[in-house]
């Protein structure tokens, strides 16, 4: 045994220096310019206004170029045909229309069972060329966002796109004050899963004098509480289930010392079966 203890990390060495030597062939082939091309003219003619295209991993550049055009004008704004934020939020998507998922590199299946878990069924697959595959994901009948407070503005805050939490984000912004900001909403009368996120906008996060704050969504008696740190990077959520007929109430307390300079926040209600 003594004799062969030395041989230990020179056999170790040896089995690491086959795993990288052996890897390129086990890894998915990356797809070249030819492929996302020819791609490109078979997605072409099944493309409708309102579906949203995903591309998995969201940093591979030459398929965001190739496709991005297919959705027209739009696609080359933030939240127009190319879904670009990442992780994938199956609630924001969840207010629009299907979902083109294009995965590459063997990127992609986290993202689609993301998908089917908030309620999304697919409805049509095909391989693409260069290791590309293609699902096309809707939401089952009686799924899907009831509510979504970004698209029902109260008269105190405006709307606006901003990096927040790793990615472009359209982000409702509470007008700062030392005593808090109180938002109402005229709301659906349904039951639902809500979910609130709160966070520090990328601006806000680097400025040293950014404190935290103290987010609650207020539905009937269910109360979603998020805690926004000082200068952090990361977006906070909370889901909870709530009644029907509640009306919400939002309140935004900063940290007594010093109010976040930015705040970027939404809220959703969507059809039972969204992760909890």
């Amino acid at each position: 045994m003594k004799r062969l203890l030395p041989a230990i990390p020179i056999l170790a060495l040896a089995l690491l220096a086959l795993g990288l030597l052996l890897a390129p062939a086990f890894q998915a082939p990356e797809p070249t310019a030819a492929d996302w091309t020819a791609l490109a003219a078979e997605l072409a003619p099944q493309v409708r206004p309102d579906d949203v295209l995903r591309i998995e991993p969201p940093w591979a550049s030459a398929g965001r170029l190739t496709l991005g055009s297919l959705g027209g004008p739009a696609a080359t704004r933030p939240f127009g045909f190319l879904d670009l934020q990442d992780p994938v939020d199956p609630w924001w998507l969840a207010g629009r229309g299907r979902v083109i998922l294009v995965k590459s590199l063997g990127r992609g299946e986290a993202t689609e069972q993301a998908l089917e878990d908030f309620g999304y069924i697919a409805t049509q697959r095909f391989a693409g060329p260069g290791g590309l595959a293609v699902t096309f994901l809707e939401l089952e009948k009686g799924r899907g966002l009831l509510w979504r407070a970004y698209d029902n503005p109260p008269a105190k805050v405006r709307r606006a796109d901003r990096a927040a939490g790793g990615s472009v984000r359209q982000c409702l912004i509470p007008g700062r004050g030392p005593d808090g900001t109180t938002l109402t909403w005229d709301f659906p009368l349904a039951a639902g899963r809500l979910r609130l996120v709160a966070g520090h906008t990328l601006d806000s996060a680097r400025l040293a004098k950014s404190g935290g704050a103290t987010v609650e969504l207020a539905c009937g008696t269910k109360v979603l509480t998020v805690e926004v740190p000082a200068r952090d990077y990361g977006l906070v959520e909370t889901v909870a289930e709530v009644p029907a007929g509640c009306l919400p109430r939002l309140t935004v307390k900063p940290a007594p010392q010093a109010p976040p300079a930015e705040l970027c926040l939404d809220a959703f209600l969507a059809a039972p079966r969204a992760p909890l």
